[in-house]
């Protein structure tokens, strides 16, 4: 449930403030990669400052869950126990435990978005075209892109976001966590307990759930795009000048028949 809320919020503030940024930008008339960059990195911020949150509550469930063995809770008794917890015992801001790797995880949204568009402009998909399989191509191969150079930072916002224990509860064997002052402290640890393959613990499970369903969702976002009216044509990620008139053209034409 948690990760459902999470990820829904994430992907609406990131598109809307994309779609936002694309349309003051006026990137529809004159694309650029620079214009790009600064949609994607607006975009990737909001979204990663509106869904932090949610991350370290999901962290901290599967670890709640894990601790019950074969006994079961309903979720949201799990969640209520879990938020009420961190709230009480650490501070509203222990919600956003791990954001400077958050932070650094934007540039997944933006390595996603700019690749994006290269992968549609390299496959010339225009939206007046019959090859709707292309987004979802696109899409996936995007976030395969962008998860795999950065899924380092995913691991150790996990492993930050985790419940620190004191040193007292350590000698009492109540935990037996490697303690993580911060970010680059969690960074130097892993180098030298585990090394680079320590950074990809849980890659390839990340990687096949997330990237289809990225090309799915792609795929849907350029139908919906394409249905809507006109008014919104600002919305789409790849489409350049000489793509927007055709398509209005032909709108146009099939508006008088």
């Amino acid at each position: 449930m948690v990760y459902f809320v999470g990820l829904n919020i994430a992907n609406m503030s990131f598109f809307y403030t994309y779609g936002w940024a694309r349309a003051r930008l006026n990137y529809a008339s004159s694309p650029s990669f620079l214009k790009s960059l600064k949609m994607s990195a607006l975009a990737s911020f909001v979204g990663t400052t509106a869904s932090a949150p949610f991350w370290t509550l999901k962290t901290r469930m599967n670890l709640y869950m894990q601790g019950l063995g074969k006994c079961r809770e309903p979720g949201l008794q799990i969640f209520r126990r879990v938020t009420k917890e961190l709230l009480v015992n650490e501070g509203p801001l222990a919600l956003y435990k791990g954001y400077p790797a958050s932070l650094a995880l934007c540039s997944i949204g933006i390595i996603q978005m700019i690749s994006y568009e290269h992968l549609m402009k390299l496959f010339a998909y225009t939206p007046i075209g019959k090859k709707a399989g292309i987004p979802f191509v696109a899409g996936t191969l995007s976030r395969f892109i962008a998860t795999t150079l950065l899924y380092p930072f995913t691991t150790v916002r996990a492993r930050v976001q985790k419940r620190q224990y004191t040193l007292e509860e350590l000698k009492l064997n109540k935990g037996n966590e490697i303690i993580y002052k911060g970010v680059l402290d969690c960074f130097k640890k892993t180098i030298r307990n585990e090394g680079l393959r320590g950074f990809y613990k849980g890659y390839l499970v990340n990687i096949v759930r997330v990237a289809p369903a990225q090309g799915i969702f792609f795929l849907l976002y350029e139908l919906t795009i394409k249905a809507i009216p006109v008014s919104y044509t600002h919305l789409r990620a790849h489409e350049t000048s000489l793509h927007l008139v055709c398509r209005l053209l032909l709108e146009k034409k099939k508006t008088k028949q």
